[in-house]
């Protein structure tokens, strides 16, 4: 699923494997906090009824609905037996602990994104 910022492609680069963009993705496509996208499990992923079911979020439970554009996204991220975590981390059975370095690569390519995960989320509680 190709997703444009400033007219630019957020793609893999030789240091962020798929599921570092996919992370980016999620993050941009969902409004949610970088927390909440990290560890995700796919327990809390309901592709029938399209949603999130974010039972660690910082305020409280809640519900995030998915656009089709975010249900290809995660249908993209390849899963492991062994791991719950959408979003995987170098060690067996974790999740990825940080995008901070992504997020800077990626926008060393041009791309504003620091600031817009914290900006989306903000806005999307409105």
């Amino acid at each position: 699923m190709e997703v444009r910022l400033n007219k630019r492609t957020i793609d893999e680069t030789p240091y962020e494997g798929p599921h570092a963009i996919a992370a980016i993705r999620l993050l941009i496509l969902t409004s949610c906090r970088s927390a909440e996208i990290l560890t995700l499990r796919w327990s809390d992923v309901d592709f029938e009824r399209r949603c999130l079911h974010l039972s660690d979020s910082k305020t409280r439970k809640r519900t995030v609905m998915l656009n089709t554009a975010t249900l290809q996204v995660l249908a993209g991220i390849e899963r492991f037996d062994d791991n719950p975590y959408v979003i995987v981390g170098a060690k067996p059975g974790s999740h990825r602990s940080s995008l901070q370095k992504a997020i800077a690569r990626q926008e060393r390519r041009g791309l504003s994104i620091r600031q817009l995960p914290r900006a989306l989320s903000h806005r999307a509680a409105r």
